[in-house]
């Protein structure tokens, strides 16, 4: 194909035909091209367009209009979490009741978001606590977009020809996808996890090692979303880059000593292996999880309890076992493909990824594209973006039902994830990938 390539079906691999494939797979590999054919670049615009200006202009009006409702509401906990520090009651911080109460009076409402994050975390919150709560969250809205666009900048060179000739229609796809939606709109923070790592490849690429892994470092915002970075750090061999890791790890650390003292980071993991915790997180918002350990929560019986979360949990951390082991066989693969699989190794193995968390698939698509732009992926990412979009209203249907009918609403999108991060073990190591400098 010359000039342009198509974003749409045809523009890459398809489903090739086998005469000697049986009855029920032609067919099958019939109905997936039918469908397809039906994604067009056209509908593709269409439909970004319309779902995120009706997401937004509900939010907002909602916002607007229901006084119990708190405008970016995860952004509430590290707002009232910054609070607590610029008054010094950092000692406080995981009481519960004292974050209830900053965050009540900072947002006229009712409604509670827990802080969960890493003590640190608090005190890089800790300026835009000073600020009224309408004005700071504008002013994060802006951080994180800003955030979001340089990331997708950075990661512009991943993308192949099939994505970067049709560049307008990608970043719209991505700036009006569900996942980029409720990162913005809902106030958290792991934009700053993807640029974190964005700009940490990019810097590797260019042999600034230790740089890179300060960059790196700055993603332990959320440790559960960098857990794998000093091991394929380690893999890869890029001491100078686990030195930069480790330094940033450190000064985080020491932060979070003076701040709450030797009990605050014991406070902390108290916190996140509490019962408690596992409730009303891990097993209540499992329906907006995108990862195994979400997936299986939500296909049980809520009576089963925790041994069954942490069964299910076990069972996500076991992708990191292949993954780690294409990343050491696979030594002299690109930076691409190493930091690709551990991004979408990341998404299904952590034990804590809910939607938001899935902009971090961004370079992970990006990666896979390079083997061909094929139906499969196309489709994966059609099904995964209507069972984010179904998720909600879906529960809403549910409610009040009982198991078995409660695992219909359990986290489908699960299931592509799982999908995306398998086809892309399975790469060939000698697929087509951008030319880079290497780094130590």
């Amino acid at each position: 194909m010359s000039g342009r390539r198509s974003f749409e079906a045809g523009g890459g691999a398809s489903v090739g035909g086998d005469p000697h494939r049986p009855p029920l797979a032609a067919s099958l590999v019939s109905l997936v091209r039918r469908v397809d054919a039906k994604v067009t670049r056209k509908r593709v615009q269409v439909w970004a367009l319309a779902s995120a200006t009706v997401f937004v202009a509900a939010l907002v009006t909602a916002w607007l209009t229901i006084p119990e409702l708190a405008a970016f509401p995860d952004f509430a906990a590290r707002w009232s979490a910054g609070r607590l520090v610029v008054t010094g009651q950092g000692s406080a911080l995981y009481d519960l009741a004292r974050q209830a109460e900053v965050q009540r009076n900072g947002t006229g409402t009712d409604q509670f978001s827990w802080f969960v994050s890493p003590p640190f975390v608090a005190v890089l919150f800790a300026p835009l606590s000073l600020l009224p709560y309408w004005l700071a969250c504008l002013v994060w809205l802006a951080i994180s977009t800003s955030a979001l666009w340089l990331s997708v900048r950075l990661l512009r060179p991943w993308a192949p020809a099939v994505l970067a000739d049709n560049w307008r229609t990608t970043t719209l796809v991505i700036w009006t996808s569900y996942p980029v939606l409720q990162v913005l709109f809902v106030g958290q923070d792991t934009t700053l996890v993807l640029l974190a790592v964005a700009a940490g490849v990019h810097l590797l690429s260019r042999d600034r090692a230790y740089q890179a892994g300060a960059c790196l470092g700055l993603g332990l915002v959320k440790p559960h979303l960098i857990f794998l970075v000093p091991v394929l750090l380690v893999l890869r061999r890029q001491p100078r880059a686990l030195a930069g890791f480790i330094a940033v790890a450190v000064v985080f650390t020491v932060v979070s000593l003076v701040m709450m003292g030797p009990g605050g980071i014991s406070r902390w993991l108290a916190v996140v292996s509490s019962g408690d915790y596992s409730k009303a997180v891990q097993q209540g918002f499992a329906w907006k999880g995108v990862n195994v350990s979400a997936l299986l929560t939500g296909l049980a019986p809520a009576d089963f309890g925790r041994w069954w979360q942490l069964l299910a949990t076990l069972t996500g951390l076991a992708a990191c076992v292949p993954a780690l082991r294409a990343v050491t066989i696979r030594r002299d693969a690109s930076q691409q493909f190493a930091w690709a699989l551990v991004l979408a190794t990341t998404v299904i193995a952590a034990p804590h990824v809910l939607v938001y968390d899935l902009v971090l698939i961004i370079p992970v698509v990006f990666a896979l594209a390079w083997t061909g732009w094929d139906a499969v992926t196309r489709l994966t990412l059609v099904g995964m973006t209507a069972a984010l979009w179904l998720a909600a209203p879906i529960q809403l249907l549910l409610a009040g039902s009982s198991w078995p009918v409660t695992s219909l609403g359990a986290p489908w999108a699960a299931l592509g994830a799982f999908l995306l991060w398998y086809r892309l073990l399975r790469r060939p190591s000698d697929a087509a990938l951008p030319p880079e400098r290497g780094s130590r």
